[in-house]
């Protein structure tokens, strides 16, 4: 398998990864917006509008990333969310916060699988943008 073939692999798992995610969320922003808030991060006014956004925007860079549109930029804000999920999950531990983690609508504590998850999650994302072609597949050289 070419460089080119997996990071189209990888593109497309991390996409169905973030499409779920954000559906599952989606269908119930009551219960995302009350994860949310357990992270203790940002002020209670604005915990239901990241709650209202947050899903669709992992929808929209998921979609991005199956279809390769602009999969640089939906790798590049994936791999951001990421980032702040992982601080914010490390900040929870640090301040002893018992949390469900909110990633997938189930009721899962966080713990430290939670953050390996997060950071292979950023490793994808990071693999991606540096070598993904951005398109559904690869074109076929004379090469090969």
């Amino acid at each position: 398998m070419t460089g080119a073939r997996l990071a189209v692999l990888v593109r497309i798992a991390l996409g169905a990864v973030f499409l779920y995610a954000g559906v599952i969320k989606a269908f119930d922003p009551q219960g995302f917006a009350e994860d949310i808030a357990n992270y203790q991060l940002l002020p209670g006014t604005l915990v239901p509008l990241a709650a209202a956004a947050l899903p669709f925007v992992e929808i929209a860079a998921a979609v991005a990333l199956i279809v390769g549109r602009w999969s640089r930029g939906a790798s590049l804000l994936v791999g951001g969310m990421m980032a702040v999920f992982t601080v914010a999950l490390l900040q929870a531990f640090a301040r002893g916060i018992d949390l469900n983690c909110g990633c997938f609508g189930d009721a899962a504590p966080a713990d430290w699988t939670t953050l390996v998850r997060d950071v292979v999650l950023l490793g994808a994302a990071a693999f991606v943008y540096r070598f993904d072609a951005g398109r559904f597949w690869p074109r076929r050289s004379l090469a090969s």
